[in-house]
């Protein structure tokens, strides 16, 4: 189901609309980005985390997963999955699969389309170039 479908024409959009979005995303759930290079999905995760007091980030291209503590008490992970080439036993090696299922905080997953069909989260967050400043940005909720 949609719950939201909005154009943004600048990254301080972006982060705008992310740090709206955090407000409803609870402990335990997992957001799937996707989107071409560029498309905002960092932008989105730095406003998300805005909301929970962490200042900034970087995006985990190299680490894979970053964990941030929010200041609601829990962690943020952090997951950047551009260089992520293996299946579902890579997943479970890496312990991504075991961050989702533990549900002891909120998983933000950019490149997550590599990774469909293996897992189920409970939000999509489509981003789309539209222009050079412009990005639509749909969020799905999954039930």
């Amino acid at each position: 189901m949609v719950i939201s479908d909005i154009v943004s024409k600048s990254a301080d959009e972006t982060r705008k609309i992310g740090k709206e979005f955090a407000k409803i995303v609870k402990k335990g759930e997992v957001v799937f980005l996707e989107g071409n290079l560029g498309a905002g999905k960092t932008e989105f995760v730095r406003g998300f985390v805005e909301y929970h007091g962490i200042k900034d980030i970087k995006s985990p291209s190299f680490t894979v997963v970053f964990e941030h503590q929010s200041a609601l008490g829990f962690p943020i992970y952090h997951i950047d999955l551009y260089r992520f080439e293996g299946g579902y036993i890579e997943l479970l090696e890496r312990g991504i699969i075991d961050l989702f299922e533990k549900r002891d905080g909120i998983a933000l997953v950019e490149w997550a389309d590599r990774i469909e069909g293996f897992y189920m989260p409970q939000y999509i967050v489509k981003l789309l170039h539209l222009s050079e400043r412009e990005r639509r940005i749909r969020i799905e909720k999954n039930f």
